[in-house]
């Protein structure tokens, strides 16, 4: 790695993206920069592939588009500019420099670490784990690692066996009893993911069957309003109601899907004279109500969560360029945003309340 090297798709830095566009300025190639991109990303850096050889021999199940090995060697001469071009300008991937630390420490006698665990390892992708797995020796107990497949948010694809890791049979286990949440906001959840497909780190279906609540609770709420105005005066009540029964107003969390969602709501809370603190942007009365897009809420838990603008448009979000995307990835697009609306609803801890103008969401089944 050259001294003074900086990253892609860091801040302040140049997007691969523009790169590969750069590099299609000045080679001949069939395919545009996004599929070039993609390919790069999550075949030949995912599978941590050197040479043209292992590239041919590669699967690329799950990339949606089939290409010849004719085409394989034209994708694979562009790929050879785009790194000879990051190499001239100093530019590095993120995921190619994890690859490179795996081979090192890999290469060593002695490893930097006894044991590792990890949370959160539906966020990972095995790039991530490869590099794990070769910082700690291979024996009994030498890692813990905690996931939950339905909070995939990311479009990052996962599995212990090829990147190393062997959890089969007494190794691995499922954690069936739910401490945060009560039954009925559980099943919610659970209504927003049952009957699609997602994957259990080892390439089967995950079962959800078995999860079980230690506690109940009140029923979940979706409500639609004809105006925003409706919407936004029955939000109040309800934080004005839970306040006054004892409630903190920073136990009680507004999620949105879309930032620009927040907007309206703050400007009601303002008028209300209703402290808020907005965890997007880290700024406001910190012992204030939350505000948060739904992707922001991960990791945090509340006594009440409310989400807020969700109808047909917005649950799921389709971005302008789906309809454009290949089938597969149109597919993980809307698994994503099922994982994330129930990620958004076992934030809740006691009671969850859900609002929205217009046409309902169907990933709302109440």
């Amino acid at each position: 790695i050259a001294h003074g090297s900086r990253f892609l798709d860091f801040p302040n830095s140049k997007s691969s993206l523009e790169l590969w566009d750069e590099v299609l300025e000045q080679t001949l190639c069939q395919f545009d920069a996004a599929f070039l991109h993609s390919e790069y990303q999550e075949v030949i850096l995912y599978n941590a592939i050197l040479s043209p050889e292992e590239y041919f021999k590669q699967s690329r199940i799950g990339r949606g588009k089939a290409i010849t090995r004719k085409q394989r060697i034209e994708l694979w001469t562009t790929v050879e500019a785009y790194v000879e071009k990051k190499k001239e300008e100093k530019f590095l991937d993120r995921a190619e420099v994890l690859n490179k630390l795996s081979v090192y420490y890999n290469a060593q006698e002695v490893k930097p670490f006894s044991n590792i665990i990890v949370d959160e390892i539906q966020d990972f992708s095995n790039v991530e784990l490869r590099f794990i797995r070769s910082l700690v020796e291979e024996k009994n107990d030498d890692m813990f690692l905690v996931g939950d497949p339905y909070q995939r948010i990311y479009r990052r694809k996962i599995n212990f066996s090829s990147a190393g890791i062997n959890v089969r049979g007494t190794r691995s286990k499922r954690l069936r009893i739910n401490y945060r949440t009560t039954e009925e906001i559980k099943r919610l959840a659970i209504s927003t993911v049952k009957g699609y497909l997602y994957d259990n780190f080892e390439g089967e279906a995950e079962k959800l069957d078995g999860y079980l609540s230690l506690f109940h609770g009140e029923k979940p709420q979706y409500h639609l309003f004809t105006t925003k105005a409706d919407e936004l005066s029955y939000i109040i009540n309800i934080i004005k109601e839970s306040v006054s029964l004892g409630l903190g107003y920073n136990e009680i969390a507004i999620g949105t899907r879309l930032k620009d969602s927040l907007r309206e709501i703050k400007s009601a809370l303002h008028q209300n004279n209703l402290p808020y603190f907005d965890l997007t942007s880290q700024s406001g009365a910190q012992e204030g109500i939350q505000l948060s897009t739904f992707h922001s809420l991960k990791g945090l838990e509340f006594k009440i969560v409310i989400l807020a603008d969700v109808n047909y448009r917005t649950a799921p979000f389709l971005p302008q360029s789906f309809n454009q995307s290949e089938p597969n990835q149109q597919e993980e697009h809307l698994l994503s945003e099922r994982a994330l609306i129930y990620v958004a609803i076992t934030r809740a801890m006691q009671k969850v309340e859900i609002t929205g103008t217009g046409t309902k969401s169907l990933l709302i089944q109440l």
